[in-house]
Parts: C-alpha cells; sequence; structure tokens
C-alpha cells in the first residue's frame, strides 16, 4: 500500500472539506429554493475545478523544474 505523504493527506483533508461544503450549500439550496444560491453553487463549483486544474499545473511545472534542473 502506498504510503501517505503530507501534501497527500493535506490534499485529502482539502477534498473532505470542499465536499462538505459542497453538501451544505445544496442543503441550504434545498431549503430556500432560491436561484441566486443556485448560481452561486454553479460557481463555486466552477471556481473549484479551475483551483484543481491550477494545482496540477503548479505540481506539472514543480517537477519540470526539477527535471530539468
Amino acid at each position: 500500500m502506498k504510503e501517505l505523504t503530507q501534501y497527500d493527506s493535506a490534499c485529502k483533508a482539502v477534498k473532505e472539506i470542499e465536499s462538505s461544503l459542497l453538501k451544505h450549500l445544496k442543503e441550504q439550496m434545498k431549503l430556500l429554493g432560491s436561484t441566486s444560491v443556485r448560481s452561486l453553487l454553479k460557481q463555486l463549483e466552477f471556481n473549484l475545478f479551475i483551483l484543481d486544474k491550477i494545482e496540477f499545473l503548479n505540481v506539472l511545472i514543480y517537477q519540470l523544474q526539477i527535471t530539468y534542473v
């Protein structure tokens, strides 16, 4: 079994927090039935998607720097 690094553990914790927050927002959206909450949720999901891609690119750039330095 692969040993988790501190980075992997931190990523896992962030994903769990994001999931919890999205679940909470969805529950609030049901309770409020507000289209503004719906729009906010879509924007938040998009922002999380973009942040995930930026993190991936940062890791890739770092790995390339290590490889070619």
